[in-house]
């Protein structure tokens, strides 16, 4: 059985990695510990808020598919100012095909969902 918290915590990681490479100041909201844990995401939606220079970038990291785009547009259209993005890790196996892990990123005009 796959531990699908230690899975997410993982790809959070990968992507906070990827983004502090680019230069970027990273925040991450971490999970509670224990199963009556609220929701901790930024504005609810979000697990990353980075920054730098004047670029703001509000993320979603997923680990296998994207979420239900509505509240991410509806997020977007009230508050343009922010970069609004999903992260969805493709691994190795994605949906029974091999393939090479990478991101795939959603995000660029998310109003468009």
């Amino acid at each position: 059985m796959i531990n699908t918290r230690a899975k997410g915590n993982r790809i959070e990681r990968k992507a906070v990695e990827h983004l502090e490479q680019q230069g970027f100041l990273v925040y991450r909201v971490r999970g509670s510990s224990n199963r009556f844990n609220q929701n901790n995401d930024i504005f609810s939606l979000f697990d990353i808020f980075c920054c730098k220079h004047s670029e703001t970038r509000l993320i979603q990291v997923k680990s296998s598919q994207k979420p239900n785009l509505k509240p991410f547009a509806e997020f977007k259209a009230k508050y343009p100012q922010f970069n609004v993005e999903i992260w969805v890790w493709k691994s190795a196996h994605y949906r029974g095909v091999k393939s090479d892990k990478k991101w795939i990123k959603l995000g660029w005009d998310i109003t468009r969902f």
